[in-house]
């Protein structure tokens, strides 16, 4: 009963999402900054220009965490593997979520197809 190896396409599927947060997040970014900052700058206002400054911080300090979360992923799966010896399958679940299109992850989705059309 291997966990991670039945669960693969929920790991992969999570680790492709990963992947199209990492790309959309910095275009939305820009896009949106770009906009807010050229409608302050056409209102003149300085108050609304510090709002843009603020609300754009905040998106860029989401943006990075956004690309944090595999670090973060790989330092909690870590934890777990050192804290008992017994889940070194866990490996697969980190593999499929951090290399989603990566030939470890797709070995293990077939690999779990298999078993479960034999039982």
């Amino acid at each position: 009963m291997d966990f991670c190896a039945k669960t693969a396409p929920i790991w992969q599927f999570a680790g492709y999402f990963v992947v199209i947060l990492k790309i959309l997040v910095p275009i939305i970014i820009i896009v949106l900054g770009v906009i807010a900052f050229s409608k302050a700058v056409v209102s003149a206002k300085d108050d609304e220009i510090n709002y843009s400054l603020k609300s754009l911080i905040t998106k860029l300090l989401l943006g990075i965490v956004i690309f944090f979360i595999p670090t973060i992923v790989h330092v909690g799966f870590s934890a777990i593997k050192s804290a008992s010896s017994s889940l070194e399958a866990a490996e697969k679940c980190e593999e499929c979520l951090l290399h989603a299109t990566k030939a470890d992850c797709s070995s293990s989705l077939s690999n779990s197809n298999t078993n479960s059309d034999d039982n």
